[in-house]
């Protein structure tokens, strides 16, 4: 938290000087203690001296190629969750396509691997003096006529520049909302009737709709929630562009006979995450553990609190953080995972990266959200007996699990590319071929 007010100390003034979102702050307080207040102003991990490149290979600027600035709340950490490694690889495509990038985290925090990992790309980082506490809007009006394209992340990030980077001509503004965060909050208020989440959700929708009435076009990575703010008829053209954009690779992993136990993966730092795990250890895992007494579930997300840990033993182990290495190794040798989710928002990174992984999977009404013809794929129940008796039917029986897999083959084919990112993207940055030089 030093470190974070060292970085850019306007940032924690703006948020005393805005009453609206002091009054927010107060409340949180009051309901949640100071981890509320530390979750908006600040983000998670240490700041390290920058390290040695990671070894990625530079991708060059193409001549004709826009430029653009990317702001996020900080650099992408892509081994730590899910929004992190989509934007990462959203910075990678957007190099990939011959752009040029750079890139500001709102907390001005270089953190490594990650920023070397950018610079490894070629995306250019702006951070330090000359940049904080209001400074890069003079280093962007220095590029008024070089930057062609401002794109703005997550709605408590865009709600502090937007206002202006909009009084500068000339830049289109994209927004990827990650998800929106309204509905998340709505869907927590729903669940336990705790009034602070319903305050919350009229907050941000009222700051979501405002975002969306400014940009040019809103990214989403479900296809439900483009619709919602299509119904809201803002000027923001929405589009749906898959969570990662990655190089679909062949199934790997061992067979059926050489797989065993459940996986659980999510950092317990959202709320959504806690919750899904104290639900299924109480309704659901004792009854799967009535058919199959040996069956074993594993756990794996950072800082689980006291009352997760306190799950551990008959048959469940909370792994916690573990090495990207370990994380792939469970993957591959995991007959199952589950995602019981009851409320939040978006696609959830932890069901693409399942059906990546061709992993088959049983989940929630919301854990399937914004995935396309989603029953195809996944085992979706709300009730502890439905859901348990997907997850005993899925792991006793080969036959069923393997056409699974095998359906996921065919479902990650169509849905989930880098080429698919690119697609659409290339609607509101045009390729480098179709930019046309302006004229001297």
């Amino acid at each position: 938290m030093l470190e974070s007010l060292r970085a850019d100390p306007c940032r924690f003034v703006e948020a005393l000087l805005d009453y609206r979102g002091l009054y927010r702050f107060w409340r949180a307080w009051r309901s949640r203690g100071t981890e509320a207040i530390l979750a908006e102003l600040s983000t998670e991990g240490n700041p390290q001296p920058p390290g040695a490149s990671t070894g990625v290979v530079p991708t060059a600027n193409t001549p004709g190629g826009a430029t653009l600035l990317v702001i996020d709340a900080t650099l992408p950490q892509y081994d730590r969750d899910a929004g992190g490694r989509s934007s990462f690889l959203y910075l990678q495509t957007l190099r990939e396509m011959g752009h040029q990038v750079f890139f500001m985290p709102n907390d001005q925090m270089r953190r490594e691997p990650y920023a070397s990992a950018l610079e490894g790309l070629g995306v250019k980082l702006l951070m330090g003096k000359g940049l904080r506490c209001g400074q890069w809007r003079r280093w962007l009006r220095d590029r008024a006529g070089q930057i062609t394209h401002v794109v703005l992340h997550r709605p408590n990030v865009a709600k502090r520049y937007l206002a202006a980077v909009k009084k500068m001509a000339g830049m289109k503004i994209l927004y990827f909302a990650h998800d929106l965060r309204f509905l998340r909050e709505a869907r927590h208020y729903e669940l336990n009737g705790d009034a602070f989440h319903l305050r919350e959700a009229g907050y941000w929708k009222k700051i979501e709709k405002n975002i969306l009435s400014q940009v040019d076009v809103a990214y989403f990575f479900s296809d439900d929630e483009a619709r919602v703010v299509c119904d809201w008829k803002c000027a923001a053209a929405a589009r749906t562009v898959p969570l990662f954009p990655v190089p679909i690779a062949p199934a790997s992993g061992f067979p059926y006979a050489q797989r065993a136990g459940l996986l659980f993966v999510g950092g317990f730092a959202h709320q959504p995450n806690r919750d899904a795990v104290s639900w299924f250890a109480r309704e659901v895992f004792p009854l799967v553990r009535q058919v199959l007494p040996d069956i074993e579930w594993h756990i794996v997300g950072r800082e689980p609190p006291a009352e997760i840990r306190a799950l551990a033993g008959n048959g469940i182990f909370v792994e916690g953080v573990v090495s990207e290495a370990h994380l792939e190794t469970l993957y591959q040798t995991t007959r199952l995972a589950v995602a019981p989710l009851r409320f939040g928002a978006g696609v959830k990174g932890k069901v693409v990266e399942a059906v990546l992984r061709r992993i088959p999977l049983v989940t929630t009404t919301i854990g399937a959200e914004g995935m396309p013809e989603s029953g195809a794929v996944l085992d979706i129940h709300d009730l502890p007996r439905d859901f348990a008796d997907a997850v005993i039917r899925l792991y006793r029986d080969e036959n069923v699990w393997s056409a699974r897999c095998d359906t996921m083959n065919t479902y990650v084919a169509a849905h989930f590319s880098a080429e698919a990112a690119r697609r659409v993207l290339e609607i509101d940055i045009p390729p480098v071929a179709a930019v046309v030089p302006a004229e001297s």
